[in-house]
């Protein structure tokens, strides 16, 4: 049997643990073939790291990570926390995403938005100057620019052409996909004073995972432009040494391996996260809630108050969200 034989074989035994094993089927199973690929290869890797420097392994990670979309590599580098794996694949983050924005497949770009807005036209030219709270209390919005916003969201969660997308996007996605649609109306916007606050205000927080996405559905080469830039600062944001560390000790922990706390008895992270609890412990489960979908496939993204961005939302929350949700302005 041929070296690569042996290793294509190994890969497949990987693939069958990593889909079968509680701590990984699920992140496994919300990977696409191609990341499915890479966490094979990264298992295989994590066994021996002297085998980053083997030359066929070298040539069997750039057959794989060549294939890999900017969506699939910004999604398997959560799972990463080796300093040159991580390197690499920035390296090839920045490649795809060059790949995929050249004039030639910028130009068989259609425009996703366009019937959804000629569609809705009627309906998010009317901004709306009051809304209700979760508890059915109506407030005044007034001049708040994020409440042009608002009816584009519903547009995009309702119409047959945006919906999908739409619901596939985590929340900094959805955010500006109604950005998007509401610069699309008329271009000039772009360079708009407030357009440009509110636009770094909300890219400010969102993931490389958010920033890979929407990518996809853009065809401006100005917007273009600004959300690669704002690729590079999200995933070297995620990959500074302090976040490395906290992922890995976050993933050697798992769903299954006990927790040693003080509370109670010893629980899994699976089992933290599906408890309830009062005063601090509450606090214990949420982050347990955070970890587990992470170690799922799942993160909840800045939004969710254990991430490391979570300042840098809440700063776009309270200026933008809270003035038109009635929820409170958080410090």
């Amino acid at each position: 049997m041929t070296r690569t034989n042996r290793f294509a074989k190994e890969i497949q035994a990987i693939s069958k643990v990593l889909s079968k094993d509680t701590e990984t089927k699920d992140r496994y199973s919300n990977a696409t073939n191609r990341g499915k690929r890479w966490l094979c290869f990264s298992a295989w890797l994590a066994n021996n790291r002297e085998r980053w420097q083997d030359r066929e392994a070298a040539e069997c990670r750039d057959r794989i990570a060549n294939r890999l979309s900017s969506t699939d590599i910004t999604y398997v580098l959560q799972f990463e926390t080796d300093i040159d794996v991580v390197a690499y694949l920035k390296a090839k983050l920045i490649a795809a995403a060059n790949r995929e924005t050249t004039p030639m497949q910028l130009a068989k770009r259609a425009d996703w938005l366009s019937n959804a807005r000629r569609r809705w036209s009627e309906f998010t030219s009317k901004v709306p100057t009051e809304s209700k709270s979760l508890t059915g209390r109506k407030i005044q919005i007034g001049n708040c620019f994020y409440a042009k916003m608002m009816p584009i969201k519903e547009a995009l969660s309702k119409d047959t052409d945006t919906k999908q997308q739409y619901e596939f996007a985590r929340r900094g996605g959805r955010e500006w996909f109604c950005f998007s649609w509401w610069i699309a109306e008329d271009r000039t916007r772009w360079n708009d004073r407030d357009a440009v606050e509110y636009r770094d205000s909300l890219v400010s927080w969102l993931g490389s995972i958010d920033i890979a996405y929407v990518l996809q559905f853009e065809r401006k080469v100005d917007v273009i432009a600004y959300l690669k830039s704002k690729l590079i600062s999200a995933v070297d944001r995620e990959t500074t040494k302090w976040r490395l560390n906290r992922k890995a000790s976050i993933m050697g922990t798992g769903l299954h391996n006990p927790w040693y706390k003080e509370y109670g008895r010893k629980k899994t992270t699976d089992e933290l996260a599906k408890s309830t609890g009062c005063g601090m412990i509450c606090r214990l489960y949420s982050a347990m809630k955070g970890y587990a979908n992470y170690l799922r496939g799942n993160s909840p993204g800045p939004s969710f108050w254990t991430h490391p961005d979570c300042r840098l939302y809440l700063e776009w929350h309270n200026k933008y969200d809270a003035p038109t949700s009635g929820l409170l302005r958080v410090q």
